[in-house]
């Protein structure tokens, strides 16, 4: 996952080595942390119709905290940046 100012981009490896890119603008990407009884938890990115589940590999504890590390991120990229 790389962020700047103008696009957060996810990129996923699969084993074939193949990669698959996504591309939000920061401005306007929503991250959702979603509950599921009885089952592990989805974090999802979501924009302009576009949504993307991804860190299914951690444990609930992980994606929660990755959740809030994100979120800060982006928050602060969405700050005022100094002229």
């Amino acid at each position: 996952m790389d962020l700047t100012q103008h696009a957060l981009t996810v990129t996923r490896v699969l084993p074939s080595g193949k990669a698959q890119v996504w591309s939000f603008n920061p401005y306007w990407v929503r991250l959702d942390l979603e509950d599921r009884i009885g089952r592990s938890s989805e974090l999802s990115i979501a924009s302009h119709g576009k949504r993307l589940v991804f860190a299914s590999f951690l444990t609930d504890p992980e994606r929660e905290d990755f959740a809030q590390a994100l979120s800060a991120a982006l928050s602060a990229n969405k700050a005022p940046r100094p002229a």
